[in-house]
């Protein structure tokens, strides 16, 4: 069955439970003013919550492939919609919820970023984060109750600058 936006609203409850599980678990990672890039921004749930637990970031990007999904769009959040976003800008923080196993490329996810990638996905996709496995997984788990995820937190290097 195709995804469907007039359901959308219906899911807001078991998001903001999922990021009050997860939250104490990845606190201590970010900085206090990250630049932050949300895969499947959506209504930009995530980004009030942090806003109330006293995260302000300083620039957020939202990448949604529906418009419909962003509306109405938030002050402070600049949006692309698109299927194909490309950026060489690397990022504080990367968050992908519940979009990941809709990506073509879902392993370009934590290259957009320069020290935070948090990915969550329902629990009959965490095959999906296989492709990370490589990568520095610093905390990862089941979050939710009336709906179960599973997510995982990357935290990415930035390269060391070498002398010439």
């Amino acid at each position: 069955m195709p995804f469907s936006t007039a359901i959308y609203g219906s899911w807001r409850k078991k998001q903001l439970q999922k990021y009050s599980d997860l939250f104490p678990r990845i606190r201590g990672h970010i900085k206090a003013r990250p630049t932050l890039l949300d895969v499947g921004i959506g209504k930009a749930w995530f980004e009030d919550f942090l806003r109330k637990k006293g995260v302000r970031p300083r620039e957020i990007i939202g990448i949604d492939v529906d418009e419909r999904m962003t509306l109405p769009q938030k002050r402070g959040i600049t949006y692309f919609i698109t299927d194909n976003f490309n950026t060489k800008k690397k990022f504080d923080f990367v968050v992908c919820f519940d979009t990941l196993h809709l990506i073509k490329d879902p392993k370009r996810v934590a290259d957009y970023s320069n020290s935070l990638v948090l990915i969550s996905l329902p629990l009959r996709f965490k095959d999906k984060l296989d492709v990370f496995k490589d990568r520095r997984i610093v905390a990862q788990g089941e979050i939710g109750k009336e709906e179960k995820d599973y997510f995982i937190l990357i935290k990415n290097y930035k390269p060391r600058r070498t002398k010439t």
